[in-house]
């Protein structure tokens, strides 16, 4: 464990010892602590590898079917109404994948899927295609080459697994938990190795990360807070990360979460009121160490500022960045307009703000406090925007019914103030107007015009007269992406990458 992490992890352990002497409850003695509860007999009982693939860039992809056998104890709604066999577990059968780069990866990135499909693997990558691609992995061809190699700098495999009802089987409708405790031992099964992967080439890792994108994100958010991040047999972390990506602490309506009289389903309640982190790492025993990146629009449409009601605690980070939810490079041009009625169908320019290198940045990062690599920075302080009063009613905002909802404060370009302060709005050529494009609503899974901004261009006489031209423009620039990567939430091999992105945006004359 490296020394930024014991000094992440040290004040929970404090706070849990200062707890037990306050209330005068015992520590853990033997003769006064009852016998714990017999261990879970969760596991993962058999592996079918079904298919290897050598990439052209060394990246080996191993695939295949997992069965599991869930233990009738498991605190699963609805377990019990479901079929057991002879030793009274509940069986289940998940596909999954591992991508193991070239050279080996010590850690692994476990993507928790959104509707059958990776979430994360394109902003690894740079392949935005593989955001979505594929569907199962029995159905999934992958390019001959993983993008732009961080897979391979970063020693990071990539994994995920099915877990969603009606695309694994055995994930009923009725006990969709059954999904969360396939995520958990599939993660159990990939520390621990098995022979049948050991044999395709894939060892046990020393490091795992649990990590989801948007509505992925937000499973993750549930797997944590109903406490499936403790391994049943020895109670410790399964994941020892967690990098999520606009979560900012909504949940999916599943197992308790949705235990309200509902029927369960794999997406936000329209008026759920998003956890605070506190209540989502309660058990300090097994939580992982936390990285939420949430970006500007989430503030509009996922109620992000509910989050930040309680202080943050000192395993999580915050990152709040000025992209949209959704950027432009996302949609096929009208797409939002003509087809959703964004907007109220008026097209306008979208926030183009591309944060995969930050993204990347900040996840090697916690790798680096994770797992003490050599090649990266350390994870910099939170940064979150400076925030005031929302509309309580209005177009712009998802008002949440006895609950206020802040909003990032602006600045003179009407971009938000604080944050990761990124080289698009410190040195802006544009304004972030709308913020949100309406109308903006999580009522169910096709409302997501929110989740795209608007992106309003200054006019080129005043950008002329601040920086005379694009070569100014470039000099402002340069010294603002560079303390990014300073701060750590740049990789220094991005750098020149980024800085040619963001000058390419000033107006040509």
């Amino acid at each position: 464990m490296s020394r930024t992490l014991r000094r992440l992890l040290r004040p929970a352990v404090a706070a849990t010892a200062a707890i037990a002497v306050l209330t005068g409850c015992s520590t853990g003695s033997p003769a006064s602590d009852p016998a714990p509860p017999p261990p879970l007999r969760s596991e993962v009982t058999e592996v079918r590898v079904t298919g290897t693939e050598d990439l052209t860039d060394g990246t080996r992809r191993v695939h295949g079917v997992l069965t599991g056998a869930v233990d009738a104890g498991e605190d699963v709604v609805g377990l019990a109404a479901q079929p057991a066999g002879g030793d009274g577990r509940i069986g289940y059968e998940a596909e999954f994948e591992v991508l193991m780069p070239a050279g080996g990866a010590s850690a692994v990135l476990v993507d928790v899927e959104n509707r059958g499909n990776p979430t994360t693997l394109g902003f690894l990558t740079d392949q935005p295609a593989l955001v979505t691609a594929g569907g199962p992995p029995s159905k999934t061809t992958h390019p001959g080459e993983m993008g732009n190699g961080f897979l391979r700098t970063a020693k990071l495999a990539y994994a995920r697994v099915q877990r969603q009802t009606g695309i694994a089987a055995g994930v009923p409708a009725t006990a969709q938990g059954i999904g969360l405790v396939t995520v958990r031992d599939f993660g159990r099964m990939l520390r621990a190795g098995r022979p049948e992967l050991a044999t395709a080439g894939v060892e046990p890792f020393r490091t795992t990360v649990l990590s989801g994108l948007s509505q992925s994100s937000w499973a993750a958010t549930s797997f944590l807070a109903e406490g499936f991040n403790a391994d049943p047999a020895t109670r410790a972390g399964v994941f020892d990360g967690a990098f999520l990506v606009s979560a900012a602490g909504n949940w999916l309506a599943v197992n308790r979460m949705a235990d309200d009289g509902q029927p369960q389903q794999p997406y936000v309640r329209p008026n759920g009121v998003p956890m605070t982190y506190a209540a989502m790492l309660r058990r300090p025993d097994s939580d992982p160490v936390v990285v939420d990146v949430v970006k500007y629009t989430d503030y509009f449409r996922l109620r992000a500022s509910v989050s930040l009601t309680e202080p943050i605690p000192d395993r999580v980070r915050r990152y709040d960045l000025p992209a949209a939810h959704a950027p432009e490079s996302a949609v096929p041009p009208g797409y939002a307009f003509d087809k959703l009625g964004c907007n109220g169908g008026t097209p306008v320019p979208l926030n183009p703000i591309d944060d995969r290198p930050y993204l990347r940045g900040l996840l090697t990062g916690l790798l680096t406090d994770l797992d003490e690599k050599s090649f990266g920075t350390a994870l910099p302080p939170s940064a979150v925007f400076e925030l005031e009063p929302g509309p309580a009613t209005g177009p712009l905002v998802n008002p949440l019914p006895g609950t206020e909802v802040r909003v990032p404060r602006v600045d003179q370009h009407q971009n938000p103030v604080g944050g990761v302060r990124l080289a698009e709005v410190e040195h802006a050529v544009a304004r972030a107007e709308p913020p949100v494009l309406t109308p903006v609503s999580t009522a169910d899974i096709a409302a997501i015009c929110g989740n795209f901004g608007g992106w309003a261009p200054i006019p080129t006489a005043q950008l002329q007269e601040q920086y005379r031209d694009a070569a100014g423009y470039q000099a402002a620039v340069d010294p603002t992406v560079q303390r990014l990567a300073d701060d750590g939430f740049l990789l220094p091999t991005e750098v020149q990458a980024v800085r040619t992105t963001v000058a390419g945006a000033y107006p040509a004359r």
